[in-house]
C-alpha cells in the first residue's frame, strides 16, 4: 500500500477505540510467526491493550493518514506510580518504559514505526532522562534493535492462566547514540528499509 501523506501527533480520547482495534490486529498478524495464537489472544485481553492513561498523560502518539489511524505507540514515567515509600525512592531512578508501538501491518518498513518511537524518545529526553527501558515479546526485538536497544535480559509476560510468554528486556541509552535528525516527523516521508516493528512492547511498571 502506497504512503501518502501522513502525520505523528499525540493521541486523544476520541482515538481509544481506533487504537485499540489496530493493536489486536497488529498483535495477531505480526506475532503468529514467534507465538502461539491462545497465548496472544491472552496477551491483548490481559495486558498488550491500550492504556488509557497513557492518553491521559498526554505520552501516547498516533500516526494517520487520510484520517485512519496506521500507527500508535508511547512512553509511561515510572516516578510516582508505587505503593509503598521504597518503592517510590526506587521508582526515581528508574528509567521510562517504552510501552507500545503498533504499524498497521500494511504500513510496516514505511518509518511509521520510527517516527512514534523517535517522539516517545524526544519526549523522555525533555524530561530529563538519559536511557529508556522495555519489554516486548519476540516480535518486535529486530524493530528495537535497529533502533539502539540492547538487550538486557530474557524476560517472560506472566498471564492470569499461568502461561508464559517469552520476551526480551532491552534498554537504550541516549548518550551513546546521535539524537536524530530524522527524529520527530510530523509528517511522513517515506523511509525504506525500517525493520518490522511487530506487534509491541509490554511496560513493566
Amino acid at each position: 500500500m502506497t504512503l501518502k501523506h501522513w502525520q505523528c501527533r499525540l493521541a486523544t480520547p476520541a482515538d481509544e477505540v481506533h487504537v485499540a482495534a489496530l493493536q489486536v490486529e497488529c498483535t495477531h498478524q505480526l506475532g503468529l510467526a514467534f507465538h502461539k495464537d491462545l497465548l496472544l489472544s491472552s496477551y491483548i485481553r490481559e495486558i498488550g491493550g491500550l492504556d488509557k492513561d497513557l492518553i491521559n498523560r498526554r505520552t501516547y502518539y498516533v500516526v494517520e493518514q487520510d484520517n485512519h489511524i496506521i500507527g500508535s505507540g508511547g512512553w509511561r514515567d515510572r516516578r510516582g506510580r508505587p505503593a509503598s515509600d521504597l518503592e517510590a525512592h526506587k521508582s526515581k531512578f528508574l528509567p521510562p518504559c517504552i510501552c507500545t508501538v503498533f504499524v498497521d501491518p500494511d504500513y510496516i518498513r514505511r518509518g511509521v514505526g520510527t517516527a512514534i518511537l523517535n517522539a516517545a524518545e524526544e519526549d523522555i529526553r525533555l524530561a530529563g532522562y538519559h536511557s529508556a527501558e522495555l519489554v516486548t515479546i519476540l516480535s518486535a526485538v529486530n524493530f528495537y534493535a535497529s533502533h539502539g536497544y540492547r538487550k538486557l535480559d530474557n524476560s517472560v509476560v506472566e498471564l492470569s492462566n499461568g502461561s508464559l510468554l517469552p520476551a526480551i528486556r532491552m534498554s537504550k541509552h541516549f548518550d551513546d547514540h546521535k539524537s536524530g535528525d530524522d527524529a520527530k516527523a510530523s509528517e511522513g516521508t517515506k523511509k525504506g528499509g525500517d525493520p518490522q516493528p511487530g506487534s509491541g512492547s509490554h511496560s513493566e511498571s
